[in-house]
């Protein structure tokens, strides 16, 4: 039982870093992105055509398409 605790625990670990680098990733492709800014790498985004400002948190499960105008 120990071995499978550890093991999910690492794999915990590894998941969350991976979620954490793609954010990173992620957020530079983005427009304009201002600090604190939080959204989860597994949502949509049209990432070419959107500003971000700051302290925003974006929910799981979020949809954002931008055309230019």
């Amino acid at each position: 039982m120990n071995f499978v605790l550890k093991l999910i625990y690492k794999l915990l670990f590894i998941s969350t870093a991976y979620r954490r680098l793609l954010l990173i990733i992620y957020r530079s492709a983005f427009k304009k992105v201002g600090r604190n800014v939080l959204f989860n790498a597994y949502d949509l985004f049209s990432y070419k055509t959107i500003e971000i400002g700051s302290d925003v948190f974006i929910g799981k499960g979020a949809t954002f398409s931008a055309s230019k105008s």
